[in-house]
């Protein structure tokens, strides 16, 4: 039971020493705190950089290729079924030809509007004399497609010279991007031959365009009836040419993106370039300028730009398609290379699409600029794309704006800290002064000095010093020697070689050591003086 009373003694001194430490500690703590709370400005204005909108450019390229009928990947190419280049009837008989002239533009996209002039005049070239000019059809204005119809008269006196018909047309067509404004003009021929009239020449012709992304073409085509006099031996017929029946055009093996193009099969290619704009905010009003260049190039040497799409209108997101004339290209190298007759190490194509964004995103304006483009090497012999396929861009806008700035300390605003921080310096206070009156003050559990000795002792000679709870009884014969201090039985314990046994008590304390028959004591304590 004196040891407990010993031990919780103890505690108590170190409770009380610890409680005014860390008493101290938060005192000097909370005064850190008071005196940063009124020496740092609560707030403070700082500029900050703010996002309004953000948003971002997406653009992807894709193509089709058209290939020619090959071995390689079919179909195998077939010679052409053409019609005769001229037919032959006799002239004695002949009363007069009836003649159409039909034309036609054929677009692959639906136009607003199309109005023609259409002409029609003969030729008539004599030996010695000037050609003489006979208006068919005089200029007449048309509209979309349409067929025209005339007649050759006095066929002796149109035969004693060759006579060439010839078929023009000034064709204006509106589009939602623009105006087209075209001509076409198609020939064929009447000449004598003996006693033979000879007709030549195609009797259809093809020709294509483009504008933008309008692809188109126009078609012209001459068809006539040959009338006999009654009284030819064949009587009053009507002679034709033969009708030649078209034949199924070959399916053209087609190629897209990621395929291995081989330049030389390649008939036709088409190039899709795709954008959309997309933003944190709605989007409403987004028009785009947009153009698309082609850029020939000798890598170090030079390099020339031409326009494959001009400056266009687009509205939202959109897809814009042109063709991509590849054997033009390659021609293009050889015509510079020998103009300047530097060596071409490379034959660089590269498409480059330029677009000009302008966009309404919740309140903000976008004016933005987007490019993108892909490479080849027409060199190659094949055609392998390089660079941006797809391609995403971000894009924001931002402002600059001054911000009110909360200054804290230890995660705490200055604002509050004013509030806490003498609210706590007043507890932290009132708590190092209970601290301090504590440790001056003296409990009657407290350490008298022959506890403070024992305490030393132990500590002196923890060693040797063996606590118990009741010492052997003195048994007979056994001589009890008394000693007067702890360091006589030190050294009586260290002579004899031997522990001293320690029994505390409350306020005495005795100290043993044995040695039968011997028994050396010490005792300290109010009860012992």
């Amino acid at each position: 039971m004196s040891n407990t009373i010993h031990i919780l003694i103890t505690r108590i001194i170190k409770a009380k020493v610890i409680l005014l430490i860390l008493s101290i500690i938060l005192f000097i703590l909370s005064g850190i705190g008071l005196i940063k709370a009124y020496s740092v400005p609560a707030e403070t204005i700082v500029e900050e950089q703010v996002t309004l909108v953000e948003y971002n450019h997406e653009g992807k390229f894709d193509y089709l290729v058209y290939l020619k009928p090959s071995y390689l990947y079919g179909p195998e190419p077939e010679e052409p079924v053409l019609p005769p280049s001229e037919m032959k009837y006799p002239a004695e008989y002949i009363d007069r030809f009836n003649m159409t002239f039909d034309f036609s533009f054929v677009p692959d996209k639906q136009v607003t509007q199309i109005s023609e002039n259409v002409e029609v005049k003969a030729i008539v070239k004599r030996m010695g004399v000037d050609d003489e000019e006979i208006i068919l059809v005089p200029e007449t204005e048309k509209t979309g497609n349409f067929t025209t119809s005339f007649i050759l008269y006095n066929i002796e006196d149109l035969l004693s010279g060759n006579i060439e018909i010839i078929a023009t047309v000034y064709a204006t067509i509106k589009t939602d991007t623009g105006m087209i404004f075209e001509d076409f003009t198609q020939n064929m021929s009447v000449k004598p031959s003996g006693s033979l009239v000879v007709v030549s020449g195609d009797l259809e012709e093809i020709e294509s365009g483009y504008f933008g992304e309008l692809n188109y073409e126009q078609r012209g085509h001459f068809d006539y009836d040959v009338l006999l006099h009654p009284s030819s031996p064949y009587g009053s017929i009507i002679l034709s040419p033969p009708e030649i029946k078209p034949t199924e055009p070959l399916p053209r093996a087609t190629m897209g993106t990621g395929d291995i193009i081989l330049s030389d099969l390649v008939d036709e290619m088409e190039v899709i370039f795709s954008y959309t704009l997309n933003a944190n905010k709605p989007i409403a009003d987004q028009y785009e300028s947009v153009t698309v260049e082609a850029i020939i190039e000798n890598p170090g040497k030079w390099a020339k730009t031409i326009t494959l799409v001009p400056l266009t209108r687009q509205d939202g997101d959109f897809n814009i398609t042109f063709p991509l004339d590849l054997k033009q290209y390659i021609e293009i190298f050889g015509v510079i290379q020998q103009e300047t007759g530097v060596p071409i190490s490379a034959r660089n194509l590269t498409i480059k699409v330029n677009v000009d964004t302008t966009a309404v995103a919740g309140t903000q304006t976008i004016e933005s600029e987007f490019t993108q483009s892909i490479t080849t090497d027409l060199r190659e012999g094949i055609v392998v794309w390089s660079g941006d396929i797809e391609k995403s861009e971000p894009g924001t806008i931002d402002i600059t704006e001054n911000i009110i700035h909360q200054e804290k300390f230890i995660g705490i605003e200055i604002k509050q800290l004013r509030i806490i921080s003498p609210i706590v310096t007043s507890i932290v206070f009132l708590l190092l002064l209970f601290s301090i009156m504590l440790y001056f003050w003296k409990s009657p559990l407290e350490l008298s000095e022959i506890e403070k000795e024992v305490q030393q002792v132990a500590k002196k000679y923890k060693g040797i010093i063996i606590e118990i709870e009741d010492l052997p009884v003195v048994k007979p014969g056994e001589t009890v020697v008394w000693l007067r201090s702890l360091e006589d039985l030190v050294k009586a314990a260290e002579g004899l070689l031997k522990p001293i046994l320690h029994k505390a008590g409350y306020e005495n304390h005795i100290y043993c050591v044995l040695d039968p028959p011997m028994r050396y004591e010490c005792r300290l304590g109010e009860d012992y003086i």
